[in-house]
């Protein structure tokens, strides 16, 4: 059965053309509604309930999911063509929107994983006037134990939880292995009569955990402590905050799967020749501390690698290449979208690169300010890093006239201004920039009212690894180069 595109404009807020649209996807289109999570909301039900539908609808997709699951119908499928074009102070957005659609039907690439064993097993640490509680709550559904940093407390009688005092002194690993060295260790001795006691303190007391609680308030355990899987930080005098670390806790048992970000080619790795100390930009960028040496190469943990993308951005013999999704697979999307824009009739469109982050900004900036204007074509990543100088000028190469990165507030920005600037040595100059803005408005400012100018060729295929599209876009972007690039 062919898929059905369900259309709606939202209170008449935004422009649909169901012709662009169909030839685009290839699907029928419904009629464009007006309301269809409101007053017609009977006809959603019953498009559902046929089945085999993409709903256009990135906001509600929460109450059609449930619909679905009231009738017994399969979830459909859902792509936000509303808040990523058709809110634009800009009219022709139809172009765009064929894009944006062929972006969302390419199939999804293979990216490798690894499972993840969590026991429960659960390490609170932090002073006694912000560990019980939580402990309290979590040893119902997890093995607990609490790492005082405090001792002159009452200790709670109760045994649903153990409870030890002292000081780590180093820790490693990642979710579902963590291993820690605790000076000062002290134990709880449950015999005898009276209070509690801890026993007498030693050092280099040796433990394992599946997952952290730090409610110390103190330095965090790791660099980079958002970046690392399992490890749950928070300021203990925030009751929010810790509320939501202790419900996120009380779900992480089990077996979960971990994206492998990178893959590496040893014999390519350019560290270390013959006891020769040689390239170390990936051991000095890596934000969490994934990457270590091993004489002659480096090792990458992919447990600990949490895929920001910047080792495989700045090494120099390809040994590092980001893998979730390759580079071959980014550069064949930003052609597809390229393809399909001009295609339905758009002109000079510029690339917008961004991850979640920069998603809700654009929803933001579509909801309450312009939106984006209709020939910035939207492209969200995991990680802003897997586009970098390589796929820059693919862009270019493919149709797109300028490449925006709309910076995140934990991007590698200094990795990612090596990149721009590498692209613009190659034959980006003046058609790649940075947005390093926070507020959406000032997004909609700085797209809006650009001028942009056609390259003077014809769109080409850039296939290969990363050097090769690079040579092949240095090529097209330079036609006249008498000597070789500086």
């Amino acid at each position: 059965m062919t898929k059905r595109l369900v259309l709606c404009d939202c209170q008449k807020t935004q422009t649909l053309d169901v012709d662009i649209l169909s030839a685009a996807s290839g699907f029928e289109c419904s009629r464009i509604f007006t309301g269809l999570c409101t007053h017609q909301l009977p006809e959603a039900q019953k498009l559902i309930a046929e089945g085999n539908v993409l709903l256009a609808c990135g906001q509600e997709t929460a109450r059609f999911s449930e619909l679905a699951a009231d009738i017994g119908a399969d979830e459909p499928d859902f792509i936000d063509l509303r808040d990523r074009a058709g809110w634009s102070d800009d009219t022709n957005t139809a172009p765009k929107m064929a894009a944006l659609l062929v972006d969302h039907l390419r199939p999804a690439p293979q990216v490798k994983t690894r499972d993840v064993e969590s026991h429960g097993m659960c390490l609170i640490i932090g002073p006694s006037s912000h560990v019980f509680e939580p402990a309290a709550q979590l040893a119902q559904s997890l093995s607990v134990t609490v790492l005082l940093t405090d001792q002159k407390v009452d200790l709670p009688l109760t045994r649903d939880y153990e409870v030890v005092a002292g000081k780590v002194r180093n820790v490693a690993g990642s979710f579902g292995r963590f291993e820690l060295v605790i000076d000062a260790f002290q134990s709880l001795d449950p015999s005898g009569r009276g209070a509690m006691r801890l026993t007498a303190p030693r050092d280099g007391a040796h433990t394992q955990c599946d997952l952290i609680l730090d409610l110390s308030g103190e330095a965090a355990l790791f660099l980079a402590p958002h970046k690392r899987d399992g490890y749950l930080r928070a300021d203990p005098k925030s009751l929010p905050a810790v509320a939501l670390l202790v419900a996120q806790a009380a779900q992480m048992v089990g077996t979960f799967e971990k994206t492998v970000f990178l893959n590496f080619e040893e014999h390519l790795c350019a560290h270390s020749r013959a006891s020769q100390k040689g390239c170390n930009r990936c051991l000095d960028i890596c934000p969490t501390g994934a990457i270590m040496s091993l004489g002659e190469h480096v090792e990458i943990d992919p447990m600990i690698c949490a895929g920001c993308g910047a080792c495989a951005a700045l090494c120099p013999s390809g040994a590092i290449t980001y893998d979730a999704p390759k580079a071959s697979d980014i550069v064949k999307r930003i052609g597809a979208m390229a393809q399909a824009y001009h295609k339905a009739g758009g002109t000079a469109a510029r690339l917008l690169v961004h991850d979640d982050h920069g998603a809700e900004m654009i929803s933001l900036a579509a909801r309450f300010d312009k939106g984006l204007p209709a020939d910035v074509i939207p492209m969200h990543v995991s990680a802003l890093l897997s586009v970098g100088h390589a796929e820059i000028l693919a862009a270019l190469t493919l149709g797109f006239v300028h490449v925006d990165i709309l910076l995140a507030p934990t991007s590698e920005k200094e990795t990612i201004d090596f990149e721009i600037a590498l692209a613009v040595a190659i034959g980006a100059s003046g058609r790649v920039g940075l947005l390093d803005i926070s507020d959406p408005s000032d997004l909609s400012k700085a797209l809006y009212g650009v001028k942009t100018s056609a390259l003077d060729f014809d769109p080409i295929l850039a296939l290969g690894n990363r050097r090769q599209v690079t040579r092949l876009a240095a090529q097209a972007l330079n036609p006249n180069a008498e000597v070789p690039l500086a």
